[in-house]
């Protein structure tokens, strides 16, 4: 409990430091400031340019580039040497900052178009079950119908019509299965056929070949 009490009690006396320590500095900048403004308004190319600094670097001040290279520019009318690299790299600072924010600006409306296709897709697989489910839905629907309806059907057959539609059932099964069998021996009639006439082309090939060739007749002569 004891360290409890002095962790604590460092934790405020630190945090109250730091408040303490950001007071002077703050208020070390702001005199600072003050003095080089008197300097800088009296033509002080050294003071314009320390004001363009604290400008640039947001010290004493929030940070302004467009105020820090309107001093740095004063200092360079006045002379100094060092305020043409400071606003050559201002203008870069900007040019840099500027391509960060179109990138993630960019970035952002990127990931917002996704989040938006995400979204599309969802909203489309979501209707989409949504419609198989309504259509298995109807379907098993129309199916309990028709059973209901059949078997309603059934229930008003009195046994002899119950029997006399059993009767057409088997029936037509029997043409059926005739029909089939029919087919069938038409197919192997017409294989049978096809096979003899296989055979008798072998047969009268063969035939062919046993025969002995035909011997010309001799040629006379009319005039011997």
């Amino acid at each position: 409990m004891l360290r409890i009490i002095t962790l604590s009690g460092i934790i405020a006396l630190s945090t109250l430091c730091q408040l303490a320590t950001a007071e002077v500095v703050d208020e070390s900048w702001r005199q600072v400031f003050e003095f080089q403004s008197k300097m800088a308004a009296q033509g002080n190319n050294k003071a314009q340019f320390t004001l363009g600094e604290m400008y640039q670097n947001g010290r004493g001040v929030v940070k302004d580039y467009d105020t820090a290279i309107e001093w740095y520019t004063k200092a360079k009318s006045n002379g100094h040497d060092g305020a043409s690299d400071r606003i050559a790299m201002i203008y870069q600072s900007k040019k840099q900052e500027a391509e960060a924010r179109q990138k993630a600006e960019a970035e952002k409306a990127a990931q917002k178009e996704r989040a938006r296709q995400q979204a599309l897709a969802q909203e489309r697989e979501a209707e989409t079950k949504r419609k198989k489910r309504a259509h298995e839905k109807k379907q098993a629907a129309k199916a309990k119908k028709q059973a209901q309806k059949k078997k309603t059907a059934q229930v008003k057959l009195t046994p002899e019509e119950r029997a006399k539609k059993i009767k057409e059932a088997q029936e037509r099964a029997k043409a059926i299965a005739k029909e089939n069998e029919l087919k069938q021996q038409q197919k192997a009639d017409a294989a049978l056929e096809e096979y003899k006439r296989s055979l008798a082309s072998t047969k009268s090939a063969e035939a062919a070949k046993k025969q002995p060739p035909k011997v010309p007749e001799k040629y006379i002569d009319p005039f011997e």
